[in-house]
């Protein structure tokens, strides 16, 4: 899922949300006063969260005025006061979109044949890929930054963008288990499965490299050791 697919489903939810309000921003079709189509609505939604993205990241949130967010992205000043109700109402929704592909921008497999511990090795990877990208860290460091700003928005992120990986990771143990690769103890359940193997992959790396502790990722050797000690305690099958 690409950035700009992503910021058109917040779009689509935000233009649907005022519908369902009886909106008066709502138009089918251009209105004799000129008005946008929703096509329309939400490509300047796009643009403006595309925008407003780079600058948040580039600047920090403090730095980022509206002026500079309307002038760069061709919108308006009393529309985005509008459509937003300001530069706060902007960035929740930057950080929300982002929030939407974390955890969903992968689709882990079982490849035919494959080993369970190559199998997870693959996710593993791309785990670490997903939370130690140059995007997401940067991400990750204007979260940290403006979290006491905004603490409601960043409890859901957290919630969310967690919930959206570990779902996907659930889905493939049990893709891996229908397989008869991995059998489960009795009283261990698949979501709490899935959320051990994402903080055993990831660690507490995000929060070092976001804060510059360190710049490297875990090894293939660590994720190897990391990947026998998850299937040790789950007695798999390999």
């Amino acid at each position: 899922m690409s950035d700009d697919s992503t910021a058109s489903l917040v779009a689509a939810r935000r233009v649907s949300s005022r519908a369902s309000a009886g909106s008066k921003s709502k138009v089918r079709r251009k209105s004799k006063g000129g008005r946008p189509t929703q096509t329309e609505v939400k490509e300047r939604h796009v643009r403006v969260l595309r925008v407003a993205s780079r600058l948040f990241i580039e600047q920090g949130y403090e730095a980022t005025s509206l002026d500079v967010i309307s002038r760069e992205s061709g919108v308006a000043k009393r529309t985005l006061y509008n459509d937003y109700g300001g530069k706060g109402g902007i960035f929740h929704d930057v950080i929300m979109e982002r929030t939407l592909l974390y955890g969903s921008a992968v689709q882990f497999t079982v490849k035919k044949n494959e080993s369970v511990t190559h199998t997870l090795a693959r996710a593993a990877n791309a785990v670490i890929e997903m939370n130690l990208s140059k995007d997401t860290m940067a991400l990750t460091r204007l979260i940290i930054a403006d979290a006491h700003r905004f603490p409601d928005l960043m409890k859901k992120v957290v919630e969310d963008g967690n919930a959206n990986l570990v779902n996907q990771i659930e889905k493939l143990l049990q893709a891996v288990a229908e397989r008869g690769s991995l059998t489960v103890r009795k009283g261990w359940s698949w979501p709490l499965l899935a959320k051990t193997f994402v903080d055993l992959m990831v660690g507490n790396s995000v929060t070092h490299v976001a804060t510059g502790l360190t710049n490297t990722i875990p090894s293939e050797a660590e994720i190897n050791a990391k990947i026998k000690l998850f299937l040790g305690a789950m007695s798999a099958a390999d």
